[in-house]
């Protein structure tokens, strides 16, 4: 069964679209697990999800799977962060710069692993997504949380009956910190959002910053609107390179 993920970065706020095939508008009904007290056919993201027969519960970074009747667990699945992964999150860009240098300490603290944690799970039939807090680092990036929202798609065919992991149709990463997601006949939507660092300009207008040694109140004012008006272009090419990288990335993600 095709997957397909649809997904849009801006600086405040993106939002993705998880389509799978049966999804679509020619299913003869959606017959999700609806956890939404809101509005009909909808179901929001929840930590358990049931399909009258099994129980999928998500706690931290396990997924576990149990008979409904008999209460018997049977699969559980933990979510890991490779370490291919882990140095992919730590938000290195093309854009190297010396404005934000981190002593090698500190690269070895956030380069260690870090748990994952599920968010969000989302039942429809026989898939399971899986909404994961990807625990990442922003680098020299200038916008925050790179990857920072994983999705899994898990097969449910075929429970396993002896505690062994679901199986894993497909992996994607979304750009921002997840915020919410629900489940329509269309697809699954999940919206996450990201912060624009701006230290790169609020540096050089710092009244500590060593260029302005010596200077008063004016000297400094004029001197500093010089400099910010200077590093804004550069700024501005950053932030539209990662907004393209970004975009590019999700194209990816959607072919």
């Amino acid at each position: 069964m095709a997957v397909e993920l649809f997904a849009i970065s801006v600086m405040e706020e993106s939002s993705a679209t998880y389509n799978d095939a049966s999804f679509r508008d020619n299913s003869p009904s959606f017959e999700g697990s609806d956890t939404s007290t809101q509005e009909p056919n909808i179901d929001d993201a929840d930590f358990t999800e049931t399909d009258g027969e099994y129980v999928y519960a998500a706690y931290g970074d396990l997924l576990i799977v149990w008979n409904a009747i008999s209460g018997k667990e049977l699969s559980r699945t933990q979510i890991s962060i490779s370490s291919e992964d882990d140095t992919r999150n730590l938000g290195h860009s093309d854009l190297t710069d010396d404005w934000m240098v981190l002593p090698e300490d500190d690269w070895a603290m956030i380069s260690s692993p870090q748990k994952a944690k599920i968010v969000g799970l989302l039942l429809h039939e026989q898939r399971l997504t899986v909404i994961v807090n990807n625990p990442t680092f922003s680098g020299d990036t200038i916008l925050s949380h790179r990857s920072a929202t994983q999705v899994r798609l898990y097969d449910l065919q075929t429970i396993p009956q002896d505690r062994s992991e679901l199986p894993l149709l497909s992996t994607s990463d979304l750009h921002g910190l997840y915020q919410s997601s629900r489940l329509t006949k269309a697809g699954a939507h999940i919206v996450t959002s990201s912060r624009v660092n701006t230290d790169m300009i609020r540096m050089e207008a710092d009244r500590n910053n060593n260029a302005y040694d010596g200077m008063d109140e004016d000297e400094f004012f004029d001197a500093a609107e010089a400099k910010i008006l200077e590093v804004i272009p550069e700024f501005v090419m950053k932030l539209r390179n990662e907004l393209a990288h970004s975009q590019t990335d999700q194209d990816m993600l959607c072919s």
